[in-house]
Formats: C-alpha cells, sequence, structure tokens
C-alpha cells in the first residue's frame, strides 16, 4: 500500500511537471521567469505596483464598493508604509477600456494586457464576503511581461479589523515581489514529520538531513540516501511552479494553444488518443491544483504516521544557492516560499531556511 501511494505520488508529480513545460514551449506567452533569471532581476530603485479593480464574487450587489475601496487602501497601505510607487484603479480602467477587455479577464489575456501597464508588476483580484462579517479575499500579482503569476489567498473581517487585513495583504504583496519572491502562510512546528525532494546527492544529501534532524524535525524518505540522484538542476526546475488551494506560483496557459487535429480522415483509435491527450492536458495543466490536491493527500498519508510537510528545495550547480517550495500536505496548501537563499555551504543554506520557515508568526522576511 505503502509503496503504490508512493508510485502515485511521483508519477503525477512527474507527469504534472514534465506535461506542463511541454505546453509552456507552446504557448504564446512570451517573459522569462526561470529561477535564474527572476532572481537576476533585482529591481534597480524602487519598484512600481500597478493594482486594477477588485471583482465582487458574492453576487451581493451591496458589496461592489469594495471593488474600489480594497485597491485604493492597498496602494495607499504600499506607498506609506514600503515607499513602492502605485498606479492606482482609475488609471488601469481607462486602458481596461481603451482595450475593450472585462475586469474579470482570463490569465491568457494578461500578456497583451500588460503592454499598456508602465509598472513592474500588476496586481488584480477578487473577494467574497462570507459569514460572522469575514471577507476572503484573493490576490494575483503579475510581473509584466512575464509568463507566470503568483496567487494567494487571504480571510480576514470586515468594518474596524479591515485595516489589519490591508496591512496584511500589502506586506504578503511587498515580501512576493521582492527579488526573494518571500512568501509565508504558517510555521512548522518542531517534531513534524519531513519529507524532501532536491537535486543535491550524496555527501551533500546527507548534510541537508543532518540540518533537519538536529533541528528536531522528522524525515521521511522520500527520496533516500544514494550515491546519484537522479533529479538534476534542469529537473529540480519543473518544481519551481508549483500549485495549491490558498496559494501557487503558476504558468500562464492558454487554452488555444493547444492543437487537437481531426477530422473525416481519423479512425476510432485516433481519437480515443485525441481524447487522452485532452484529458491529459485538463488534469496537469489547466486544472492541476485539483490533481495536485488529491496527490498532496496521499502522499501526506505515506508510512506510519504519515508525512506532515513536503519541501522541495533546488540548489544551483555550485550549491552556492538555493530556493525553495513547502506544501502543508494534511491542508494541501503551499504555505512557503523563498528563492535567492545563499550561504558558503548545503548546511548553511539549509539552516537558513528551516530558521526562517520555523519562526513564528507569517510572512516575516
Amino acid at each position: 500500500m505503502i509503496k503504490s501511494r508512493i508510485k502515485y505520488f511521483w508519477a503525477l508529480i512527474f507527469i504534472s511537471a514534465i506535461w506542463g513545460s511541454a505546453l509552456a514551449a507552446q504557448t504564446p506567452v512570451s517573459g522569462t521567469d526561470s529561477p535564474a533569471a527572476l532572481e537576476s532581476a533585482a529591481l534597480k530603485g524602487g519598484k512600481s505596483i500597478a493594482i486594477g479593480t477588485f471583482v465582487n464574487k458574492s453576487g451581493n450587489r451591496d458589496f461592489d464598493y469594495l471593488e474600489t475601496i480594497l485597491p485604493n487602501a492597498l496602494a495607499s497601505s504600499l506607498e506609506s508604509k514600503y515607499s513602492i510607487s502605485a498606479i492606482k484603479p482609475r488609471s488601469i480602467e481607462e486602458i481596461f477600456r481603451k482595450k475593450q477587455i472585462e475586469k474579470d479577464f482570463s490569465d491568457a489575456e494578461l500578456y497583451p494586457l500588460s503592454s499598456g501597464i508602465k509598472a513592474d508588476f500588476f496586481i488584480f483580484g477578487t473577494f467574497e464576503p462570507q459569514s460572522g462579517n469575514r471577507i476572503k479575499t484573493e490576490i494575483n500579482i503579475y510581473k509584466v511581461n512575464s509568463s507566470s503569476i503568483f496567487t494567494f489567498t487571504d480571510i480576514g473581517f470586515l468594518e474596524v479589523e479591515i485595516f489589519r487585513l490591508i496591512d496584511r495583504l500589502s506586506l504578503n504583496i511587498k515580501n512576493i515581489t521582492d527579488p526573494a519572491m518571500h512568501y509565508k502562510s504558517e510555521s512548522i512546528p518542531g517534531n513534524s514529520r519531513l519529507a524532501v525532494i532536491t537535486n543535491i546527492e550524496g555527501e551533500d544529501l546527507n548534510k541537508l538531513y543532518y540540518e533537519i534532524l538536529t533541528r528536531g524535525y522528522k524525515l521521511s524518505s522520500s527520496q533516500g540516501i544514494s550515491v546519484k540522484n537522479s533529479i538534476d538542476t534542469e529537473g529540480i526546475e519543473k518544481f519551481y511552479h508549483i500549485s495549491s488551494e490558498s496559494a501557487s506560483y503558476r504558468r500562464i496557459y492558454d487554452r488555444k494553444s493547444v492543437t487537437l487535429l481531426h477530422g473525416t480522415w481519423a479512425g476510432g483509435d485516433y481519437y480515443k488518443d485525441i481524447l487522452n491527450q485532452r484529458n491529459l492536458h485538463r488534469k496537469y495543466t489547466f486544472e492541476f491544483t485539483d490533481s495536485g490536491k488529491k496527490a498532496y493527500k496521499s502522499m501526506g498519508k505515506i508510512g506510519p504516521g504519515g508525512i506532515d510537510y513536503l519541501m522541495v528545495i533546488g540548489f544551483n550547480d555550485s550549491k552556492s544557492e538555493a530556493w525553495i517550495r513547502c506544501i502543508n500536505l494534511k491542508t494541501g496548501n503551499l504555505i512557503f516560499t523563498r528563492s535567492g537563499i545563499s550561504g558558503s555551504s548545503v548546511n548553511e543554506i539549509t539552516h537558513k531556511i528551516l530558521l526562517n520557515i520555523s519562526k513564528t508568526g507569517s510572512n516575516q522576511s
């Protein structure tokens, strides 16, 4: 049973990573967002962020006023607290009108839309009032001229407490738009059981495991200690983009870029193959959040006591820098991201990762 779950998880993850990379190559969205390209593109002299209107998803027109209040409050918070140049929704709405784009647009429209936005990042989102005077917000952060979006959700309270929500959202936006792309929604408590996917091997892998164990965590053998690791630097970068229900760093895919040819010349076997391809695109690209949720749940049940967290850690070739993505396997949520973590050794880099991810509080830099 355990072996079958491991095989299921790895098959799903690798198929989605490879399939997504293949589709990205044919998707008509430009931009550079490989780990090396993003981390070397540190902004000089401050960044600028354009903020669009937020969309009311509740269907209750009584809350439409928040469509402009929320983004305007975010713009003011970013400017006053972090000295970030913020372009407010009124200017973005004018660009939308000229390009005849609806405010509730698709990811595939972002690249052509961004040609008229004179900013480093474009922020847009949705909100939905909930019971108990709470509000759920979804924030999308698009690096202009790239092919990736960072999305996270947050739930806060309306009225007086809304200012705390705005402060929390603006801190997240500030950290995610930094070159380190730092996001944190929860800390990993001591004694948690961790699984690690990485591209280092042998002695270096032992060093990474040593730091984890001395920090008080338990290790699950998701990858094992081997002389040769089948995941190299290029392979680990396929995990650089990762999706979950509460947060994701995902590529932009355009369904129109997928061409599945058919006609009267096609026989029954060909149509069967076409349907299989369509299902692969749907399951591992366009609807991977649902597929990933099942995979995370399955992996969380592996072994006695299960696994609490999955950490994906990618090192550069010289092992002087790394990035991390961390999933809470019990909830299926992406809880931590950070790039450009540097150090003189694998031990030092791993120590920095664990210090940051175990620190009490949300999204501390």
